[in-house]
């Protein structure tokens, strides 16, 4: 069961935004922080985590989908570096704060 946080948009595409108690990896049943499903347009965040974790992770996700967007592709390394960069500099420049938003009015 997951609880619907909202959608982002990510170029053209809105992706629903969820968070997921147990999640886990359909191919090898890995236990997962974040998931991306492009086909489906949805991200999925563990549930368990802490708030500031989810930020990090929903920011993870953003990038493999800008990254896939684009026609690139980050390793795990790239984009956790990437994700906590975003979140230190959001959180230490207030100002920026504004481009950080999860919006629960998608258009139609």
């Amino acid at each position: 069961m997951s609880t619907f946080m909202g959608s982002v948009k990510i170029g053209p595409v809105w992706y629903e935004v969820h968070e997921v108690p147990g999640l886990r990896n359909p191919v090898n049943d890995q236990q997962l922080n974040g998931r991306i499903s492009e086909n489906e347009a949805v991200i999925q965040l563990e549930a368990a985590m802490c708030e500031q974790a989810k930020r990090v992770t929903l920011w993870h996700e953003i990038l493999h989908a800008i990254g896939m967007h684009s026609g690139h592709e980050f390793s795990e390394e790239q984009l956790e570096a990437l994700a906590y960069g975003i979140m230190d500099a959001l959180q230490a420049n207030v100002s920026l704060s504004v481009a950080y938003q999860v919006s629960t009015n998608k258009p139609d």
